[in-house]
């Protein structure tokens, strides 16, 4: 699956087609049985407050590789009561630039 971001121009916004694709990414992230989503973004006030709306906080555990990369980029994690823990260690996360992708990797 390949996400490098989500964006929906500015006159487009406020029709929920960021909620639609947020809510479709959180569902591929579910079917891989991830215990949580990491998402780096653009530090922008919009963005920000579009990931807030989603029910995501602020990442209290780094992916240090990611936050090394881009240290002044928002880090957000989706809030466990809406993406519902797994048992598994499977983290993905969203990077601005990559895929989405499983941290620490997952070995086919």
């Amino acid at each position: 699956m390949n996400l490098g971001f989500i964006h929906v121009s500015r006159p487009c916004r406020g029709q929920g087609i960021g909620k639609l694709l947020f809510e479709r990414v959180c569902q591929a992230v579910i079917e891989r049985s991830a215990k949580k989503l990491y998402i780096e973004a653009n530090p922008a006030v919009d963005t920000y407050h579009f990931y807030k709306a989603m029910g995501c906080i602020l990442a209290e555990e780094m992916v240090p590789e990611v936050y090394e990369a881009e240290p002044l980029d928002l880090h957000l994690n989706m809030s466990y009561r809406i993406l519902r823990p797994h048992r598994n260690d499977v983290v993905f996360f969203m990077h601005k630039n990559a895929q989405l992708q499983a941290f620490p990797p997952v070995k086919n």
